[in-house]
């Protein structure tokens, strides 16, 4: 859920019970403050150096720069999974899979195929902080149900890929431009050699800050690669639709703008009808009617800096790393933050509200953002009661102890002087108020006693207590 107060220039975005919120700081603890009125919360510090945790990810904030991570130990409880914490790292998320061997296209087994669905789903949460591992998440995805030989050496390899690289961080910088939502779209024609479908990747920013990504296989047989580059298109323009629906409730107005490096897809996306492409299903005709009334602007990129095409296929290392590069993906010692893990959407437009925000009003009170637990009068009383229990618990173990614990009717004497003699030896039984000097007692015989010895003032004064 979205609200925006125009007013005070607040806006507010809640997932679940966990809000974010940016504006005046001011403006931001009075909003709190009347909320608390009506429902208890507790307000985390604003954004900054010290990371913080919202919806599984930790975030830091340097001036103009907001850095995204997965929570620490997130990708090393992967590794445990698949028990390959001590795995020899490697420098590619994954390769092409060749049939070499009839095994191949075996069932891995119901004990390798659990690990297969935890692996891939934890990961997959973590993916909106990785876009180079996307394709590769993907492939693995497809096989989720029964997968196979060739699946599971992908995995291992994926993770082998990932114990070298826990440490990247996702870096968002604004470049202040608020008047675009900027698309950019690849394709990767025929790429599955099982069903010859294609592969279509997007990225989605807005004022240079990354709000969504995705790799998918498109669900059509594309039957030539300007074909599919159109597709692939038409899916990223769909997502473009739908971040600036979110910035128009903002208050914002940007255009979009579609960066594809197929000079082909451009062409057809900018006449009328089909042409040559009498194939094509009239549901993908839309994005000519987007582009012929200027809602949508088509921009001509080269294919070696065009970060999407890593999430169509498995790059050389050279290529994903300057793919890497290009989407702002860092290690730790790179960015200068000290190493202590899905993101919605309207949250990352948030995240990009905040930046932008921050850059173009510093003559104004510094935007901030706090995150809320919003927390139920069920979930206090549970606690209260959990902790009334454990207090009980503890008194009446302590109470019991000290019943069960001897008691001294006397002190542990000793000698003073040569001329008295041994000090005469009592017992006294874990329950009863009476010290026996017999240890023939009948009382005796149904407890355990303990044996001290008369103090000599207690001698002297024949104060010691028989059993009688």
């Amino acid at each position: 859920m979205m609200f925006v107060h125009r007013e005070l220039k607040l806006k507010s975005i809640i997932q679940v019970d966990d809000p974010l919120t940016s504006g005046p700081i001011e403006n931001i603890r009075w909003f709190y403050e009347e909320l608390n009125k009506h429902i208890p919360v507790r307000v985390n510090p604003p954004l900054g150096e010290k990371p913080q945790v919202f919806l599984g990810a930790r975030y830091w904030r340097f001036k103009d720069t907001i850095i995204e991570a997965s929570k620490e130990g997130y990708i090393e409880s992967v590794l445990d999974i698949m028990d390959m914490s001590t795995c020899n790292p490697v420098s590619i998320a994954g390769a092409r899979q060749e049939m070499k061997h009839p095994e191949d296209e075996h069932y891995i087994g119901e004990e390798r195929h659990r690990q297969y669905r935890a692996a891939c789903g934890k990961l997959q949460y973590a993916s909106p902080r990785r876009p180079d591992v996307l394709y590769t998440l993907k492939e693995l995805g497809r096989q989720l149900q029964n997968p196979r030989e060739c699946d599971w050496k992908l995995l291992k390899h994926l993770c082998r890929y990932l114990k070298g690289t826990f440490d990247l961080a996702l870096v968002m910088r604004s470049n202040g431009d608020t008047s675009k939502v900027t698309g950019q779209a690849d394709s990767d024609w025929a790429g599955c050699r099982a069903t010859r479908k294609s592969t279509s990747c997007g990225f989605v920013s807005w004022g240079g800050i990354p709000i969504t990504m995705f790799s998918r296989t498109q669900s059509v047989i594309a039957l030539s690669s300007p074909e599919s580059e159109y597709y692939g298109a038409c899916a990223v323009a769909a997502e473009c639709l739908y971040v600036r629906t979110i910035l128009e409730f903002w208050g914002y107005t940007p255009g979009i703008e579609l960066q594809i490096d197929a000079s082909s897809a451009i062409a057809i996306g900018s006449r009328h009808g089909l042409g040559k492409v009498r194939h094509m299903e009239l549901k993908y005709l839309w994005l000519q009617q987007l582009v012929a009334t200027k809602h949508v602007r088509l921009l001509k990129v080269r294919g070696t800096e065009h970060p999407p095409d890593m999430g169509t296929k498995h790059l050389s290392r050279e290529s994903l790393a300057k793919c890497i590069d290009m989407v702002g993906l860092k290690r730790f010692n790179e960015i200068g933050v000290a190493l202590v893990g899905t993101v919605s959407k309207s949250a990352r437009v948030g995240l990009a509200m905040l930046l932008l925000a921050a850059g173009s009003s510093a003559q104004e009170t510094e935007a901030t953002t706090l995150a809320v637990e919003h927390k139920s009068w069920m979930a206090e009383g549970l606690l209260l009661s959990i902790l009334l229990i454990l207090a009980t618990a503890f008194t009446t173990r302590v109470y019991a102890l000290l019943r069960a614990a001897p008691r001294r009717c006397v002190d542990a004497g000793t000698q003073t002087s040569p001329e008295e003699g041994p000090p005469q030896e009592v017992w006294i039984t874990t329950s009863g108020r009476r010290a026996h000097t017999s240890a023939d007692c009948t009382t005796l015989s149904r407890s355990q006693p303990t044996a001290y010895q008369v103090c000599r003032v207690c001698r002297r004064t024949d104060e010691a207590r028989s059993c009688g």
